[in-house]
């Protein structure tokens, strides 16, 4: 039986490999092609992010089925199989199953091609001591072949690539209009009756464990610095957007003036976009936010010397400061 199952899967690669090739003939430019479903919504949106980046600086055609399991949570995303940037103005539609089918399928391919030499296809991995994503030659690299595949995740932050391209990101990863009340409604509501919307992300999770536990903080640690962010500017009337990837106890929130909101991953990534300032431990989900709505961050570490955070306060008054400009503009 999986010998037959690997005859099959040999066979279907070849065909999905004729496909591609027929396909970048058809179009005229390089394809680049993330199949593997990398981390959890943070990870895909911050890989989706370089991907679609370098597709625009090299005018390639991006398919990215290894954003399958988040693809229904956004406008650009949720309708062609093939996940495309540029969005194709004839979308692949297929079901759940052959869906996967499709993807199994590129990211065996994109295995097979790792270290391999082909003129027409190749595999870059991205590994932490890997390809230097933030080299000159960098995107020549990414569009070498025909058809290139992306694996692994981008450890280098120095890349400026999403920055340039930061407008058409924005576009693609934009949410379905499903989930724009239920990003807007908290923030709305807390910008009545506060000066400053600040962002509170509590993951416990697997930061219990992740790296012997130092991400992690305690909900009575998330308090202290609400508490903190509250001394250090008195004058000011602060209300917490806190999300949290579990449910938390809300008696610990309730000397604050605070929305609370566990799971919900696409709402609260950018209901945390909304706010003036965060604080947060590193995360890709984190950065995200940070990154979609250029808000002023403070991470929070173990050794880290609280002194900094009046600094993310400073930067977070202006952006608050400069939004009721624009708005009474």
């Amino acid at each position: 039986m999986k010998h037959m199952l690997k005859i099959l899967n040999y066979l279907l690669d070849r065909l999905v490999a004729k496909f591609l090739q027929i396909y970048q003939q058809k179009i005229g430019k390089p394809l680049i092609i993330g199949a593997e479903q990398y981390g959890r919504i943070g990870n895909r949106l911050y890989l989706g992010a370089h991907l679609v980046a370098w597709a625009q600086k090299k005018n390639a055609q991006l398919l990215h089925p290894g954003f399958h399991d988040y693809e229904d949570l956004f406008s650009a995303t949720c309708v062609d199989a093939l996940v495309r940037f540029p969005e194709s103005k004839e979308p692949l539609r297929l079901p759940p199953v052959p869906k996967k089918i499709l993807r199994l399928s590129l990211d065996r391919l994109s295995i097979r091609f790792i270290n391999q030499e082909h003129q027409i296809f190749q595999t870059l991995d991205l590994q932490p001591d890997g390809l230097n994503i933030a080299a000159n030659d960098f995107l020549d690299q990414v569009t070498a072949r025909p058809i290139n595949f992306v694996r692994g995740f981008i450890y280098n932050n120095t890349c400026t690539h999403i920055v340039d391209a930061f407008p058409e990101i924005k576009n693609h990863y934009r949410p379905k209009s499903c989930y724009i009340s239920l990003i807007e409604n908290p923030i709305n509501e807390l910008r009545e009756k506060c000066d400053l919307v600040l962002g509170i992300v509590i993951r416990h999770g697997d930061f219990k464990s992740w790296r012997g536990g130092e991400y992690f903080f305690s909900t009575d640690e998330y308090v202290q610095f609400m508490d903190k962010c509250e001394n250090l500017i008195e004058d000011t009337h602060i209300g917490f957007f806190i999300a949290s990837d579990e449910e938390q106890d809300p008696s610990l929130f309730e000397h604050h003036q605070y929305h609370f909101r566990a799971g919900h991953p696409v709402e609260n990534l950018h209901s945390l976009a909304a706010c003036d300032g965060m604080i947060a431990a590193e995360s890709s989900f984190t950065g995200w936010s940070q990154y979609y709505g250029n808000v002023p961050v403070w991470h929070i570490r173990k050794d880290r010397s609280q002194s900094s955070l009046q600094q993310m306060l400073d930067r977070a008054m202006q952006k608050a400061k400069d939004r009721q400009t624009d708005r009474a503009a």
